[in-house]
């Protein structure tokens, strides 16, 4: 007996004329009798796939479940998704365990698929097609989309994931898709700093913390620091909307109340806020891929102030790194930066160290023009 065939027998479909079962509607023609369960809260309802189908087709119904009357979608195959669906309701494997943030069948999935990271499956939502990095970025699954991240890498459409992961206010998964950078970073970057500075997706009235979103959008510190006692809410995410606006003291009240900074570095860089620089680097010690990250960042988007900050706090600049910055200021025509760099390099001895890796130099700047940030390392460190 299936898996499918058992449940069959222990369970009383709503809308299956079978039996007592006073709800049913379809017995003049047989259905699909796979068993799906709704995505109702707090418990899924179970129903024949056939029949659900029949009465989701039926516009009276809007669409709603018989029992609870919530949207019932998307449908969940109690025997396992398929990674082929044909039911409009019901979603691939691969969406499934996405919507779940199931990281360990994830990475299950994508070794015998690899390729399901950057496919597009249809949503059983919107009927739309989406991808799977999308779905993680909106409901914030950071887990998922690290390891989606790094399957194929450099070959992902970042738009809708951005939208989606901003749509949810998942800054974390902001970061992360910072991080990537996969189209090119100041392109993303650019996107991303765009949603955070919002005051659309950050600063809505209404919310549990509205006074914390509408004193970090003045800058004022005084009223943030009040807010923070009256809330006790989470406020990590919201020290990347602060290094977003240079909002140097909200950052540091945002600190002192417990909050971590995340890649708030990253982002004070690329806007140009040293004094957020100064302040997270105070509380926080930074590793090497972050500062040399930051350095890429500013050297690309011209924050001169910012790289002149950052090339004298980094203890010992990688060469590699140094020499991309370059070639990213070069190529951006950041006049200051190349300038910063230019000196940083003869002072280091960097330029005489990578006269003897041509090759190494010669791959930099090739891969300038398809700029890929995977992990959390800009570059490779020299072996």
């Amino acid at each position: 007996m299936s898996p499918t065939s058992s449940i069959v027998t222990i369970f009383s479909c709503p809308l299956c004329p079978e039996a007592d079962n006073t709800w049913g509607e379809f017995n003049d023609r047989p259905v699909d009798k796979a068993v799906v369960k709704t995505s109702c809260q707090p418990e899924p309802h179970t129903y024949h796939l056939g029949c659900i189908t029949q009465y989701l087709e039926n516009p009276v119904n809007e669409k709603k479940c018989r029992v609870c009357s919530q949207t019932p979608l998307p449908l969940v195959r109690a025997d396992g998704a398929r990674f082929v669906e044909d039911s409009p309701y019901c979603e691939s494997s691969a969406l499934e365990i996405c919507r779940r943030g199931d990281a360990q069948s994830l990475e299950r999935l994508l070794a015998d698929y690899p390729e399901a990271a950057t496919m597009k499956f249809r949503s059983a939502l919107t009927g739309e097609l989406v991808s799977p990095l999308s779905i993680v970025a909106g409901l914030g699954h950071t887990l998922c989309l690290e390891i989606l991240v790094n399957i194929n890498k450099g070959e992902h459409d970042l738009n809708d994931a951005i939208e989606a992961a901003a749509r949810g206010r998942h800054y974390r998964c902001m970061e992360l898709l910072l991080l990537c950078g996969m189209r090119g970073l100041e392109d993303t970057f650019k996107k991303v700093m765009g949603h955070i500075k919002s005051e659309a997706s950050v600063c809505e009235t209404g919310r549990d913390d509205a006074d914390i979103l509408l004193a970090l959008r003045t800058g004022d510190s005084d009223r943030l620091q009040d807010a923070v006692e009256h809330g006790g809410l989470d406020l990590n995410p919201y020290t990347l909307f602060c290094a977003r606006c240079g909002h140097a003291e909200c950052m540091n009240v945002l600190i002192n109340n417990g909050a971590q900074v995340g890649l708030s570095l990253l982002m004070a860089a690329g806007c140009g806020h040293v004094d957020v620089m100064a302040i997270v680097l105070d509380h926080f010690n930074q590793g090497s891929g972050s500062m040399h990250f930051a350095l890429i960042l500013a050297a690309a988007l011209g924050t001169g102030d910012c790289l002149k900050f950052l090339l004298e706090h980094i203890e010992s600049i990688n060469p590699y790194h140094l020499q991309y910055a370059l070639a990213c200021a070069r190529h951006h025509d950041q006049g200051e930066c190349v300038r910063l760099l230019d000196e940083a390099m003869s002072k280091s001895r960097a330029r005489k160290f990578l006269d003897e890796e041509t090759s190494e130099a010669e791959a930099m700047e090739l891969s300038l023009n398809n700029f890929h940030i995977a992990g959390r390392h800009p570059l490779p460190e020299k072996t």
